[in-house]
């Protein structure tokens, strides 16, 4: 019973899961891609080194705007993590809320049927005390 309630959270929590690992596997590429781009920009920058400075000073800023996209990016995958961090804890914590609760109910239904085997045991004993009586006194 334990089993098939861990099954059922197990379903309703890994597509969750899922999902989030998702959304963060995209934001990871997407500034996985901006660092890529910034280092194409630093090889133009390093290539054009014999350019006139003028040159240079127009990929610096090229640069700095990148860096300034780049910091803001991260900075914005740092609160969506943290957010969906926030949330997952929340969702975690009402799970372990009901899965307690459960495990409270299947104790209280055990050991109802601990009760009522013990109780079908000795009233199968009385049956038999019975019979033998009513034998002995034949």
């Amino acid at each position: 019973m334990i089993e098939r309630i861990a099954e059922a959270v197990k379903k309703a929590l890994l597509p969750e899961l899922e999902k989030l690992s998702a959304r963060m596997d995209r934001m990871e590429g997407r500034l996985e891609e901006l660092s890529h781009r910034l280092g194409d920009l630093n090889d133009q920058l390093i290539a054009m080194r014999t350019e006139p400075s003028a040159r240079i000073d127009q990929t610096n800023a090229r640069l700095d705007q990148t860096n300034a996209r780049l910091d803001k990016v991260h900075s914005d995958l740092i609160g969506r993590i943290d957010e969906l961090r926030r949330e997952l804890t929340q969702r975690q914590d009402v799970l372990s809320a009901r899965m307690d609760e459960i495990a409270r109910d299947l104790t209280k239904l055990h050991e109802a049927l601990v009760r009522r085997e013990d109780y079908e045991r000795l009233r199968e004993q009385v049956q038999e005390l019975e019979r033998k009586i009513a034998e002995l006194t034949r």
